[in-house]
């Protein structure tokens, strides 16, 4: 309806009577033209796209007769016009929701609903506390680091890696020298990790004086990293920072490779790597060998490592399984010393006095293995056993004086 306001003003003007034939010429004008527009909306074709599951409308879900780029996008109400004159397909889609076709005749009116698509997210499993538990489960701060986001960094060294997680700090004072801080807890040690404890598939890596010869490892062995930060890290005993538990993927039936990688770089950076994987649908074995070196920027800081690593298991039944981990590193790397601000400013590429005439450095060989055997007898009950040992040669050559 239109409504028409005419108002009569008292005037000696001539032309008034002729004005007011004006106004009324208008409205009836309007009224044809509105109208028009009524019946125009009567014939237009009204889609209307709804939710399925909550059957709320859809505002800005796109319409348009298939085979043509434009199109036409629901109103608040997720209503759509058309002024189809004849049967057509019309292409329905909207973000989040799986598209849809509909074949629309002229003059009809539709009610389109659309359902959501869904895609399920890889769960994340936490090992290290207690027993396997999804990680938004978990009563813990625990942060995890799976072998991609290795891959995203230099794969010289995991300190880009673990300083992405909230909480954890990793300091790399010579080549193959790391300090770890979790939340803040940092005990000094002459060389390795203080006040963290470390687990490698389940076989202890700290040392019963509560050091971790932690740049023994390479990238290689790390595989997947949990680190479980706050008191929750009680749970492997009083007094710790942090736990950190490394975990080397299985080898599986459909992952049977040889590998073979080599990078170089500056300063004599050279790395090599070898691996051989071969499982069946009840055991699989992984044998990985990985030769790190470089010369180092400063004079005396060069290092050279090797690790070999060997993965095994079999499974006597569908509830048991006997694993072999073990890994053999030989480490060593000089340590060039501070220097002061005037031998800085001098040659910063210079070593200490003394550190070169007394071969200051770092020289292990360390052997770690464990056989594991693990039972599940229920659901919520089983058993893991781990038998394992250490050897270790130590030489830590150092200047002695102040």
């Amino acid at each position: 309806m239109v409504n028409i306001n005419v108002i009569i003003v008292n005037t000696n003007c001539s032309y008034s009577s002729t004005f007011m034939h004006f106004i009324i010429k208008s409205g009836r004008s309007l009224l044809f033209v509105a109208f028009l527009l009524l019946q125009l909306q009567a014939m237009a074709q009204q889609i209307q796209i709804l939710d399925r599951k909550s059957n709320e409308p859809l505002v800005g879900a796109t319409v348009r007769v298939a085979g043509e780029e434009e199109g036409q996008i629901s109103d608040p109400q997720g209503f759509v016009s058309f002024n189809l004159t004849e049967a057509a397909t019309l292409d329905i889609s909207f973000v989040g929701y799986e598209r849809q076709q509909l074949r629309a005749a002229p003059n009809e009116s539709y009610t389109v609903f659309m359902t959501a698509t869904t895609q399920a997210l890889s769960g994340v499993t936490v090992r290290g506390y207690e027993t396997g538990r999804p990680l938004l489960e978990v009563p813990a701060a625990v942060a995890v680091i799976d072998a991609e986001a290795f891959n995203r960094y230099d794969e010289s060294s995991p300190v880009a890696a673990f300083n992405t997680m909230t909480g954890v700090r990793m300091e790399q004072r010579s080549p193959a020298s790391f300090r770890l801080s979790i939340r803040g807890s940092v005990l000094r040690a002459p060389f390795g990790v203080r006040n963290v404890k470390m687990y490698w598939n389940e076989i202890p890596l700290t040392e019963p004086n509560g050091n971790t010869p932690l740049n023994l490892l390479d990238i290689e062995n790390m595989g997947n990293v949990e680190v479980i930060k706050g008191p929750s890290a009680s749970l492997y005993g009083a007094g710790l920072g942090g736990v950190v538990n490394f975990t080397s993927p299985k080898p599986l039936p459909q992952d049977n490779r040889v590998q073979l990688g080599y990078t170089g770089g500056s300063y004599g950076f050279n790395r090599q790597t070898a691996q051989v994987n071969y499982a069946t649908e009840t055991a699989g074995i992984q044998l990985s060998y990985v030769n790190q070196s470089a010369d180092g920027y400063r004079d005396h800081s060069a290092m050279d490592r090797e690790t070999i690593q060997l993965l095994g298991y079999v499974q006597p039944s569908e509830k048991q399984e006997i694993s072999v981990n073990m890994f053999y590193s030989s480490l060593d790397y000089q340590i060039p010393g501070g220097l002061t601000a005037e031998q800085f400013a001098e040659d910063p590429r210079q070593a200490r006095a003394g550190s070169a005439s007394q071969n200051a450095g770092i020289i292990q060989n360390t052997l770690n293995f464990g056989i594991s055997h693990d039972i599940q007898f229920s659901e919520r009950f089983g058993n893991s056993t781990t038998v394992y040992s250490t050897f270790t040669d130590f030489d830590n050559p150092f200047i002695t004086d102040y």
